[in-house]
């Protein structure tokens, strides 16, 4: 079962604060990602995958990553 992105980061105990540490943007670009995880670009999406230990296809993503 998908879930979104904030619903993955909360089950592993890592805070909003440690991804955007992790990704180098600001926290509403954060946020925005969190609303909308197909405006990330694909390499901060690869970065976010390996440091929260999931695949890219269980995360629900609204939109396609093209």
């Amino acid at each position: 079962m998908k879930q979104t992105l904030a619903e993955i980061r909360r089950s592993r105990g890592v805070t909003k604060g440690a991804m955007v540490n992790l990704l180098e943007v600001s926290y509403p670009t954060y946020q925005r990602y969190e609303r909308d995880p197909g405006c990330m670009r694909v390499a901060d999406l690869d970065k976010v995958c390996r440091f929260l230990h999931v695949r890219r296809d269980e995360i629900f993503l609204p939109r396609d990553l093209n």
